[in-house]
């Protein structure tokens, strides 16, 4: 079970992703410095109150979308996880797939992948679900 670091870290990538909003542009926007930012990234620590209340009005949620976990396991948000990670992930990183490691361009093609299954995904979600 994600403990409240883990949550608040997913649902805030998932926003980024999903808004198309970068970490540098989000920390200028709101006065937020990229250490703490990465912090709250990479579960190493957790926003006092203030900073998620501005988190919260910045993408127009309430806190509790940032702080609350889900009872049910989100394909989107995972795709989007690694879409994120792909997108994320410096020159000093590695990403590895199954233990072995990828190149960029790897990468750069299982990104462009992910993100067109995710579209596609949308669009048979919205299409098939009851309105």
């Amino acid at each position: 079970m994600a403990n409240s670091k883990e949550i608040f870290s997913n649902n805030l990538k998932s926003l980024l992703i999903k808004n198309k909003i970068s970490q540098s542009k989000i920390c200028k926007d709101l006065n937020i410095k990229p250490t703490t930012f990465s912090g709250w990234i990479t579960c190493k620590t957790y926003p006092r109150i203030n900073n998620l209340e501005k988190i919260s009005k910045y993408f127009n949620i309430p806190i509790s979308n940032l702080i609350e976990g889900e009872n049910n396991f989100d394909i989107y948000k995972k795709l989007n996880d690694i879409v994120f990670i792909l997108e994320n992930s410096g020159k000093d990183k590695k990403i590895t797939f199954n233990g072995d490691c990828i190149t960029n361009d790897v990468a750069n093609i299982i990104n462009t992948s992910l993100k067109n299954t995710i579209r596609l995904i949308n669009d048979i979600v919205s299409y098939y679900t009851p309105q």
